[in-house]
């Protein structure tokens, strides 16, 4: 976790634009110490949450959840004249790139962080609190992102202690995600931006 932990900072706010190639240097050394760590662990991928017999439980928990935000993040939009979707021609693509990336997220936050704080603190209280800050941690300094990712960061390990599917989780993060992006003001958002990109211009 620790290693993990110091990669992500490191890219995030040091290196992530510091030379070319940095991205595919980060893919690649994240998914080799996952793949790494899976591997010595001898888990499956069903055992952290790439399974379809919770997709149903999964999506009862979590769907009202999501359709809250994602119904109040368009209607605040709506009204305050900030939401600027894209056609419908040309969303697909940005909905997959979300829907991918918020699958990659939710692996690192549930099939990584929270099972493992699980297995080290055997305390279900201070395993969700624990993922939950970890997540928040990487969304800094948006304070938005930060307080929206603690939160989101709690309800998915909540759900996932009870119905641990990571296609779930995946897919609603990428549509809150999408969402957000594009009904709320980038004043309110900082443009979902972390780390140093989050004072760009």
């Amino acid at each position: 976790m620790a290693f993990v932990s110091l990669l992500l900072l490191s890219y995030i706010w040091i290196w992530r634009r510091s030379f070319p190639g940095a991205a595919t240097l980060f893919a690649v050394v994240l998914l080799a110490t996952l793949t790494a760590g899976h591997v010595l662990r001898r888990g499956s991928l069903r055992d952290v949450g790439f399974r379809l017999d919770t997709f149903a439980r999964a999506s009862m928990l979590l769907g009202p959840v999501a359709a809250v935000a994602i119904v109040s993040a368009v209607l605040i939009g709506h009204l305050s004249g900030s939401a600027r979707f894209p056609p419908a021609s040309t969303a697909v693509p940005g909905i997959a790139e979300a829907v991918v990336f918020g699958l990659a997220q939710q692996y690192l936050l549930l099939g990584f962080f929270y099972r493992r704080l699980e297995e080290a603190l055997q305390k279900p209280a201070s395993s969700l609190l624990g993922a939950a800050a970890v997540f928040a941690l990487f969304h800094l300094p948006n304070p938005f992102l930060t307080a929206v990712t603690f939160f989101a960061g709690l309800v998915a390990a909540w759900v996932y202690r009870r119905a641990p599917n990571l296609w779930v989780n995946g897919v609603i993060h990428g549509l809150v995600s999408y969402c957000l992006y594009f009904s709320l003001s980038a004043e309110l958002t900082g443009g979902l931006r972390v780390g140093p990109g989050y004072w760009a211009p």
